[in-house]
């Protein structure tokens, strides 16, 4: 995770370990595809249930949406200005579906682009 504090990018940076990151077999090494190959009954079990279910070698999206919400709290408690948060889409998506309540089965209604940017007020987070 990296997130950038003031007015513009030439404010200073602040680097943490990934805590918003989504960990599952796709980013050590498998497609989605080969998941899907490699053990299909868990990954029907995650894809009808994902918000609960570990996929292979990898975290629930409740497991990754406490650390992210945990995260979050720590960078808003710790700045009064604006900051930019660098993630993954599925962290976005996750924590939109937390946000307004929506099924994470619909979680695929906030996809993201490659470099978009999504804004959230700290509001929403209190």
């Amino acid at each position: 995770m990296v997130s950038y504090k003031g007015e513009d990018l030439n404010g200073y940076v602040i680097s943490a370990p990934p805590v918003l990151y989504f960990y599952s077999a796709t980013n050590k090494g498998l497609s989605w595809t080969e998941v899907q190959e490699k053990y299909p009954v868990e990954y029907e079990e995650w894809y009808t249930s994902r918000r609960y279910t570990k996929p292979p070698r990898g975290e629930s999206y409740q497991d990754m949406l406490q650390r992210v919400l945990a995260s979050i709290h720590k960078i808003i408690n710790e700045n009064s200005e604006n900051v930019v948060i660098v993630t993954h889409s599925a962290v976005i998506m996750c924590v939109q579906c937390y946000l307004t309540n929506t099924p994470f089965d619909k979680m695929t209604n906030f996809k993201t682009s490659n470099t978009s940017i999504t804004e959230l007020n700290s509001d929403l987070f209190l």
